[in-house]
Formats: structure tokens, sequence, C-alpha cells
């Protein structure tokens, strides 16, 4: 009979309960040892602020600037802080334009220079195989004249056997 057929509780002693207090302390301490102040733990808390999943950052090429919709009144409707405030928001927006645009050119940038090393690669791969492929149809060539001698010497001799069998 199996354990989980038994529909009763098992009746513990007073040593049997004493030494299941004491696992179950054991644990409770090993697991407290775990999550304690440890090295990872601590690196964790102030490098990532105890978080393993990154927060995704609106990338800047990504952002838009958003223009409220006051800010489209004619200038005559607008008073004096909104003035101000169009004016800084301006202001603001063409600093963005400008970040953005140099961040574009940056990554274009970036991505012109992997172009130029994928081409440097593929031409390096290209060479190298253009050398094989060279070199191999060189030991082809020599392979064929070896051959085209073996059947010149192999016709001359026929030939000098038949000239002698004249004479």
């Amino acid at each position: 009979m199996a354990e989980d057929e038994i529909k009763v509780e098992k009746y513990l002693t007073a040593e049997d309960r004493a030494r299941l207090e004491e696992e179950e302390r054991k644990r409770l301490e090993r697991e407290a040892k775990l999550k304690g102040d440890t090295v990872g733990m601590r690196g964790l808390t102030i490098m990532m602020k105890g978080e393993l999943t990154f927060k995704k950052e609106k990338n800047l090429l990504e952002m838009e600037y958003v223009r409220e919709d006051w800010m489209n009144k004619p200038d005559e409707e607008m008073n004096d802080d909104e003035r101000q405030r169009l004016k800084e928001f301006v202001v603001k927006e063409k600093e963005f334009l400008e970040k953005r645009r140099k961040a574009w050119e940056f990554t274009l940038k970036n991505i012109r220079n992997e172009i130029i090393d994928i081409e440097y690669k593929f031409e390096e791969k290209f060479l190298a195989l253009n050398k094989k492929r060279l070199f191999y149809e060189h030991r082809i060539y020599e392979q064929e004249l070896y051959i085209i001698r073996l059947i010149i010497m192999t016709h001359e001799g026929r030939e000098t056997r038949a000239s002698q069998n004249k004479y």
C-alpha cells in the first residue's frame, strides 16, 4: 500500500515532530542565506535598481515633439504667457530636431562603416576563393599536359615500332 492511498493523517511522535521542525528551520535558514546580501544581489541592486529587465527608453529617432492645440492659434489671440511658452516650445523643438538630425547622421555613419567592413570582408573571402580556384585550375592543367605528353609519347612509340616493322 502506498502512502498517498492512506486517507488518515499520520501520527507523529515527539521525536518525529522535533526532527521535522529542525529540518524546516534549517531549510528556512538556507533560504534566508541565499536571499541575503550576496555579491550578485548587491551588484543587481546597484547597477539595475534590483530589476533584471531593461526599461525600454524611447529612442531619440522614434520620438515626436507634439504641438499643443492652443499653439495653433493666431498670434493676436494669444496672451503674453502663451507667446512666451510658444517661443520656448519653438526653441526646444528646434533643439530636438537638431539632436534628432545629428542622431540620424551618426546612425547613418555607423551603418555606412558597417557596410564598408562587410564589403572588405567579402572581398577578402572572394580573393581567397579566387586564389584557391586558380591554384586548382593550374594543377588540373598540369595534369592535362602530363596526359597529353603521355599520349604523344605512346603515339610516337607506336609510329617508331610501325616504321621499324616496315624495314
